[in-house]
């Protein structure tokens, strides 16, 4: 692997997640959950009311204050992540400057050199990554399984709990070096294959129940391992079909006499493809391609009933459940530049 040292790729992919979870991509979504104190208020509103019930008697000067305190907890949450946000703004404005100028400079090179024959790109297929990465296990995560296997390279895990909340990603990694001495313009697709299993359930309660959320996309960023300026990797500007969603599931229960609210969903070979389109590598420099699921998760009302449940298998021997990421195949649009004549 000429000119790419793995050791060191972790050490920068380790330093690099931090950051980019705090600077969201364009074009993903948050999801604000509530603080504990405004849970906790919560469960003494339902034992207020569960007291009313049972002792005929209400403070409704005490109630009222404590809805008031829920919701300026809300609103202190809320305009703290609306401040994290805007601190981000530079961040974006940045690297969206950059994205555009490679852009730029992709339609330049398609301009000035030789062209291969429409649909007749030369294709690079790696059909291997060089390393599969998953979080460590905890209580409610089991640790990832992997297999790197050409065309069939897969991970496994599972994720099964009923309070709490977290996060998770789960990546397989290739890498491309272009030989040449002169940059290429190049398309790169790719596909995850899931079999599996996931649910968001939230029980019942008194008045009201449980809320939980679980969100999973799949996602192909591209690495400009050359570029290294800020002492990470830089990344071209996101394109649309870099990113797809996997399950956006928000579960609400109700009272008594209210069923517990389920949103489940199986897959069955399952594929979500993701490209991206005139990505320009020069030459001798090497790109880095890391195709992932990224999970979250949260129960933000109450949790820990015995109806309350967030469940993501790809694991089950039973079902042959697993994340595959067959390849990442590199198309090549240009050839080298045209000889001056002189």
């Amino acid at each position: 692997m000429d000119q790419l040292d793995i050791d060191e790729l972790k050490r920068v992919l380790t330093a690099t997640e931090p950051g980019r979870r705090e600077a969201p991509p364009f074009h993903r979504v948050s999801s604000l959950s509530a603080p504990a104190q405004a849970t906790t208020l919560r469960q003494s509103v339902e034992q207020l009311l569960k007291s009313f019930g049972t002792k005929a008697g209400l403070d409704v000067e005490k109630l009222d204050q404590m809805l008031r305190q829920i919701q300026h907890e809300e609103e202190n949450a809320f305009a703290k992540q609306v401040a994290e946000l805007a601190k981000q703004s530079s961040w974006n404005a940045t690297t969206l400057r950059h994205g555009i100028e490679e852009k730029r400079k992709a339609h330049e090179l398609l301009n000035t050199s030789r062209i291969i024959p429409p649909l007749v790109p030369t294709r690079i297929v790696l059909d291997k990554p060089f390393m599969i990465w998953g979080p460590p296990p905890t209580v409610d995560r089991t640790a990832v399984e992997s297999n790197i296997e050409s065309m069939h390279s897969s991970l496994k895990f599972r994720i099964d709990t009923n309070k709490g909340g977290g996060a998770a990603e789960y990546a397989f990694y290739f890498f491309w070096r272009n030989d040449n001495d002169f940059p290429v313009v190049v398309n790169v697709d790719t596909s995850l294959i899931l079999t599996g299993f996931c649910q968001a359930k939230a029980g019942r309660g008194i008045f009201s129940g449980d809320a939980c959320f679980l969100q999973i996309y799949s996602e192909l960023l591209l690495l400009e391992w050359w570029d290294q300026t800020n002492g990470l990797p830089a990344q071209p500007v996101p394109e649309s079909s870099q990113m797809k969603y996997v399950v956006q599931f928000s579960s609400s229960a109700g009272g008594l006499g209210s069923p517990p609210d389920n949103k489940y969903e199986h897959f069955f070979s399952a594929p979500f493809d993701l490209s991206y389109t005139l990505f320009t590598i020069p030459g001798k420099s090497v790109a880095v391609f890391y195709v992932h699921l990224n999970l979250s998760y949260n129960f933000t009302r109450g949790g820990g009933d015995i109806n309350d449940r967030i469940a993501v298998d790809f694991k089950s021997p039973q079902g042959n459940y697993s994340v595959i990421c067959p390849s990442v195949n590199v198309d090549i649009l240009t050839g080298p530049p045209p000889r001056v004549q002189i």
